[in-house]
C-alpha cells in the first residue's frame, strides 16, 4: 500500500475511485491518464481541476501495481493538491470506495473521474444540502436502468445495474456524511452483486442533473 494524505480535518472531500483496470477500453496501464476529450486534459487533471474550483479536496483510491498513475498521483501529493492511497485489488468499484471510509469527513461527494455532467454548481448545492440532509443524490433521466446505478426516488430504493431494462432515474454523484456513506456503501456493495434492490432509510436531499455522461461507456 501507498499512502499519501494531507491533513483533511474540515476539508470537503471528493472521493474519486481509480483502481479500476479499464476493460471496457481495452485495459490501458491507467484510463485516468487517457485524454479527456472534452477538456484536453487528462481525466486525471480535469478532476483535480473541477476540485479546486469547487474547494473539493480530491482523495483519489488507486491500484498497489497502477505505477503509472501512481506516479503522477505522488506528484500532485507532493504539491498539495490531492490525498491519495492505493489497495492491492478490488473487483468492483463499491469496494475501492468502502475502503477509503477512514478518511471520510463531514462532507463527501462520490465523484467518478471519467464523466461529464451538468451543471457543474450542482456540486455547491449538495455541499450546502449536507449542512441539513445526510446523504443528497444528484440524477439523471436514463432509457435503460440495468446499465447505471439506479435509484427510485419514491421509495429511497438503490440498485446497482438492476436486470430490467426499463427507463428510469440514474445517479450521477452522491454526497454525504461518514455515518449514513458507510451505512450505504455497506449495502450498496450487495447489490453490486446479486443487482437487487436496497432499501435505504436515512433521509435524502435530491437533485437533478440536466445531462450526465460517461466518457469510457461505448453504449
Amino acid at each position: 500500500m501507498k499512502i499519501g494524505i494531507q491533513t483533511l480535518k474540515d476539508k470537503d472531500l471528493a472521493i474519486i475511485p481509480m483502481a479500476g483496470f479499464g476493460k471496457r477500453i481495452g485495459s490501458p496501464a491507467a484510463k485516468e491518464l487517457l485524454l479527456n476529450p472534452l477538456s484536453g486534459k487528462t481525466f486525471l487533471e480535469t478532476c483535480v481541476d473541477l476540485c479546486e474550483e469547487y474547494g473539493l479536496h480530491p482523495l483519489i483510491i488507486s491500484r498497489d501495481n497502477k505505477d503509472v498513475l501512481n506516479q503522477e498521483l505522488e506528484k500532485l501529493f507532493v504539491n498539495k493538491k490531492i490525498s491519495y492511497f492505493t489497495i492491492e485489488e478490488s473487483f468492483e468499484w463499491t469496494q475501492t470506495v468502502y475502503a477509503s471510509k477512514e478518511y471520510w469527513q463531514k462532507k463527501n461527494l462520490l465523484i467518478l473521474p471519467d464523466v461529464d455532467f451538468s451543471p457543474k454548481d450542482i456540486i455547491s448545492k449538495i455541499l450546502e444540502s449536507l449542512e441539513v440532509y445526510p446523504f443528497c443524490v444528484a440524477s439523471f433521466d436514463v432509457e435503460n436502468i440495468s446499465l447505471w446505478g439506479a435509484i427510485q426516488k419514491d421509495s429511497g430504493m438503490f440498485c446497482e445495474k438492476p436486470r430490467q431494462q426499463d427507463k428510469g432515474q440514474a445517479w450521477g454523484i452522491l454526497g454525504f456524511n461518514k455515518e449514513s456513506g458507510i451505512e450505504f456503501f455497506e449495502k450498496y456493495q450487495q447489490t453490486s452483486l446479486d443487482h437487487q434492490w436496497i432499501s435505504f432509510k436515512e433521509s435524502i436531499d435530491y437533485f437533478l442533473l440536466d445531462e450526465f455522461k460517461d466518457l469510457t461507456r461505448k453504449k
